[in-house]
């Protein structure tokens, strides 16, 4: 047992769940002026690069969330007028999600406000060292099957 006399180092994956707090923490305060949180906007921002409609057991699967999870985000963001939901043309069992004009404007600008809060977060890096540090962070995320959409 560590008598504190020897100072405690965190791991790798300490220091990663802290940078990646760190960052959702400013994202979160970032997205606050548009009434939209985090989950939400992974959601949206899926959405918008999905093309015209997507349905909810999609966008389930591509975050690794749960459906239920999703239906109550997806709520919040029709009942602000971000997207729309409709019965599936072709399966009245599933539901298609639909961003409104309101929610297509509103991805780039929101897209625009969380890569300056990137580029300032990660300035302490070179361009090359940024470079390196997403290849092996992309290469950790594919060795270990990551979901494409962390909401979290």
């Amino acid at each position: 047992m560590n008598n504190g006399s020897a100072e405690f180092k965190m791991g790798l994956g300490g220091i990663m769940r802290n940078v990646s707090y760190q960052l959702h923490q400013l994202f979160s305060k970032g997205l606050k002026s548009s009434s939209v949180s985090v989950a939400e906007w992974a959601i949206l921002r899926l959405m918008y690069l999905s093309g015209d409609t997507i349905p909810s057991s999609e966008i389930a699967l591509r975050t690794g969330m749960t459906r239920g999870a999703i239906s109550k985000l997806i709520d919040k963001n029709a009942k602000k007028g971000l997207v729309l939901r409709r019965e599936s043309k072709t399966d009245r069992r599933y539901q298609e999600i639909k961003l409104t004009k309101k929610g297509k404007d509103l991805v780039p600008k929101l897209d625009k406000m969380t890569n300056a809060i990137n580029e300032q977060f990660f300035s302490c890096l070179t361009a090359t060292e940024r470079k390196t540090l997403e290849k092996l962070l992309q290469k950790v995320a594919e060795e270990n099957l990551l979901v494409d959409v962390p909401v979290q």
